[in-house]
């Protein structure tokens, strides 16, 4: 925010009034980021009330423990979905569009600390699998759960801060986009704006789709592979000879860059619809 202003002076914008807009506007966004990951520490934590919930509800059953963990979910959007909503209102009340552009780059200023802190998940569970294959004992197996625990929590974070900034990001996007365009109201009643919107709304879900669907295929082929290894050659499991652990990698790695390529298309598809729809009008 301090950076906003230096820079804001060298651009040569000499009223403070509106200079301290344009940093109230960046702390706000930066004050929204903090909200994200609080919000998702308290969902996300083994010591918290939701955390604590669902973990009773596994006793009633498989069905109970889903329906508690699902709603759950859904319940911890409601908090990051109001701190974005009075950031872009705030930030448009005193600045405008710059304002939610500048409120985009103040919650993208800790970027740099969220992702490093994404990194944490991996390692952790990376070193948790070492010890165990390793057989440190009991003691260090208990010790890497619970930093495993922290790595969940700390990936959980960083997501829900990626989130926020992008929807951010977003508005502050179309907003830049729409005022280019000298466009001052949507017609919801257009086709265009329709189909746009549907198409939006339809893209999350076959993302999501093509990326479980990926993630089943590719792990099938891993059972498949590991079964396999394990009929030909008993010794393994008894721990007499190692696995082929670069068969499954490469199993892993290949599937993995092959289905990126299905993933991709719902991106081309959209790109090149509004690519069209912008020359030829429907």
């Amino acid at each position: 925010a301090l950076i906003t202003i230096v820079l804001s002076i060298g651009l040569g914008i000499e009223e403070v009034g509106l200079l301290w807009r344009i940093w109230g506007t960046s702390a706000i966004g930066l004050g929204s980021g903090i909200v994200l990951g609080f919000t998702s520490d308290y969902f996300t934590r083994e010591d918290k009330k939701p955390t604590k919930n669902i973990a009773h509800a596994a006793k009633e059953g498989h069905a109970v423990v889903i329906l508690s963990g699902f709603s759950y979910g859904l319940l911890s959007v409601v908090p990051p979905a109001i701190g974005v909503i009075l950031a872009m209102t705030i930030s448009f009340w005193l600045a405008g569009v710059f304002g939610v552009a500048m409120a985009a780059v103040g919650m993208l200023a800790i970027v740099g600390t969220i992702v490093t802190n994404d990194a944490y998940g991996p390692i952790v569970d990376n070193a948790r699998a070492i010890a165990e294959q390793g057989e440190l004992g009991d003691e260090v197996i208990r010790t890497a759960d619970k930093l495993d625990s922290a790595g969940n929590t700390a990936k959980a974070i960083t997501k829900g801060f990626a989130i926020g900034a992008a929807n951010l990001t977003v508005m502050a996007l179309m907003f830049s986009f729409a005022e280019e365009a000298g466009i001052s109201v949507m017609d919801l009643l257009s086709v265009n704006v329709l189909i746009g919107a549907f198409i939006g709304v339809v893209i999350p879900a076959l993302f999501s789709a093509l990326l479980i669907l990926a993630v089943q295929r590719n792990a099938a082929k891993m059972v498949d592979e590991i079964r396999r290894q394990f009929e030909e050659n008993p010794k393994i499991l008894t721990g007499e000879e190692p696995a082929d652990f670069h068969k499954t990698i490469d199993i892993a790695t290949k599937g993995s860059l092959r289905e990126l390529k299905l993933l991709a298309l719902p991106f081309l598809f959209t790109f090149y619809f509004f690519y069209l729809n912008f020359y030829i009008k429907i």
